[in-house]
C-alpha cells in the first residue's frame, strides 16, 4: 500500500490530457453544482490525490479513469468552503481517438468451377452429355438457357464448335445454327453475340462465294414456277401440311429453313422474325402468288410445326427427310429453294422481262430475299447461279 501511495504522490502533478471541457463526462451533478472552481481545476489538469485515488491507463490506451474521494481538509481554503465534507466523483476523460486502422481488404471470392453439362463429341456429332448421350443443338441451347452460368456455357459451346471440324465453312454453319437455336430459346442478343466469330464468318463466306461461282442450279420441271404456283394454290389449309407443302411454301417465300418456322408478317405488311433480323427491322417482300395466299400458307405450316404435326426443315431429323425429297429432283440442298423462289418472284413482279435491266432484277431479288436494297451485288450469287433464266409466264 505504501508503494502505491508513493507512486501516486509522484504523479500528483500529472496533467490530464483534456481536449475540451465537454469531454469530461459522468461527473456527479452534486460536484458540478457544489463547486465550479473545483470542476475547473479538474478540467485544467490538477489531480485530486488522496488515499482513494486510482489512476489507470489500461494497455496504454488513450483513456484515463480518475476516481477520487473529495475531503475538505485536502484542499485550499477557497475550495473547502463550498465542497461537501465527503463527495464521491468519477471523471472519465478521453483524448481524441486515434485513427482506427484501415480494415483489411475483403478476400476476393474464388468462383466455383462451372460444371459443363456437355462435352465435345467425336465424328460428325458436335456435343454429347458427360454420360455419353448424344445432344442436339436445341438441347444444348436449352442447357445454356437453364444454367446460372449462361455466358460461360455459351463460350464453352463455341470453343467446342470451333474445333469440331477442320473445315471453316462447316464450323461457321454450326455456329450459326447454335445461334439460331439460342434465339428460338429466347436468349438475349448479348448471349447470342458470344457465339459470333467475325474471322470465321468472313473466311467461310469467302470460301462459299468461290464455290458458288461455278455452281449452277438447274431448276427441275417439278419445281418450275407454274408447278409450284399450282400446288401452292391447291392445298387445303384445313388439313395438316405435307412435307411437299412445306417445301413449296419455302419457294413461295424464298425462305431459309429457319425462316419458314419463325418468319411473320407484321401489322404494317412487312416481314420480320427471320434469321438475319431480330424483328426490329422488318423488310418488304415479294412473292409470285397472291400475297394473302402466301401469308395463309406461312401461318398454316407454322401451326403444324408448333403442334408437332410435322417436323420443321430446320430440325436436324426433319432436314434429312426434306433433303431426300429434293434429291429425287436433282436439288441437293434446302438452301437452293431460296434463290429459285427469288428468281420466280422477281420475274413475276417485272412489267416486261425483255426490257427489265439487270439492275432492276437485282433489286427485285433483294426484296424477295428480304435484303436491304443498298449495294450492287446480286444477292442470289451468294447461293449459286440459276442455270437457265426463267421466262416470265
Amino acid at each position: 500500500m505504501e508503494d502505491f501511495e508513493g507512486g501516486v504522490r509522484e504523479r500528483r502533478r500529472t496533467r490530464l490530457a483534456v481536449k475540451e471541457q465537454e469531454e469530461a463526462v459522468n461527473l456527479l451533478p452534486e460536484l458540478v453544482h457544489s463547486n465550479q472552481a473545483l470542476l475547473q481545476r479538474i478540467l485544467k489538469g490538477a489531480a485530486l490525490l488522496d488515499d482513494n485515488i486510482v489512476l489507470e491507463t489500461p494497455n496504454g490506451r488513450r483513456r484515463l479513469i480518475l476516481t477520487a474521494r473529495i475531503q475538505d481538509e485536502r484542499y485550499d481554503e477557497e475550495a473547502v468552503a463550498e465542497v461537501p465534507e465527503e463527495v464521491e466523483a468519477r471523471v472519465v476523460v478521453e483524448e481524441a481517438a486515434a485513427p482506427a486502422p484501415e480494415p483489411a481488404p475483403a478476400p476476393v471470392p474464388v468462383p466455383e468451377p462451372v460444371a459443363y453439362p456437355f462435352v465435345a463429341a467425336e465424328g460428325d456429332e458436335v456435343f454429347r452429355a458427360p454420360d455419353g448421350k448424344k445432344l442436339s443443338l436445341p438441347a444444348v441451347a436449352a442447357l445454356i438457357m437453364g444454367s446460372p452460368h449462361r455466358e460461360e456455357l455459351a463460350k464453352r459451346a463455341g470453343e467446342i464448335v470451333i474445333v469440331s471440324s477442320p473445315r471453316v465453312e462447316i464450323v461457321s454453319s454450326r455456329l450459326a445454327a447454335l445461334r439460331r437455336n439460342l434465339k428460338v430459346a429466347q436468349a438475349p442478343q448479348e448471349l447470342i453475340n458470344v457465339l459470333k466469330n467475325r474471322a470465321i464468318t468472313t473466311q467461310a463466306n469467302t470460301i462459299n462465294a468461290a464455290k458458288n461461282i461455278d455452281r449452277k442450279i438447274e431448276i427441275p420441271p417439278f419445281y418450275s414456277r407454274a408447278n409450284v404456283k399450282a400446288r401452292a394454290e391447291s392445298y387445303d389449309l384445313g388439313d395438316d401440311p405435307t412435307h411437299q407443302a412445306v417445301l413449296d411454301t419455302m419457294v413461295v417465300w424464298s425462305a431459309r429453313p429457319y425462316d419458314i418456322e419463325h418468319m411473320m408478317v407484321m401489322p404494317d405488311g412487312r416481314v420480320g422474325g427471320y434469321a438475319k433480323t431480330s424483328g426490329e427491322r422488318p423488310q418488304e417482300w415479294l412473292t409470285f402468288i397472291d400475297r394473302d395466299r402466301a401469308r395463309a400458307l406461312l401461318e398454316w405450316v407454322q401451326r403444324a410445326f408448333d403442334g408437332r404435326a410435322i417436323r420443321a426443315p430446320a430440325d436436324q431429323t426433319g432436314a434429312k427427310q426434306y433433303r431426300a425429297m429434293l434429291a429425287k429432283h436433282g436439288i441437293n440442298q434446302l438452301r437452293d429453294l431460296r434463290p429459285i423462289g427469288a428468281e420466280f418472284s422477281a420475274l413475276a413482279n417485272t412489267a416486261d422481262p425483255a426490257t427489265t435491266t439487270d439492275t432492276e432484277m437485282q433489286l427485285l431479288r433483294k426484296i424477295a430475299l428480304r435484303h436491304k436494297p443498298a449495294g450492287m451485288r446480286d444477292p442470289t450469287s451468294h447461293y449459286s447461279v440459276i442455270a437457265r433464266p426463267v421466262q416470265k409466264e
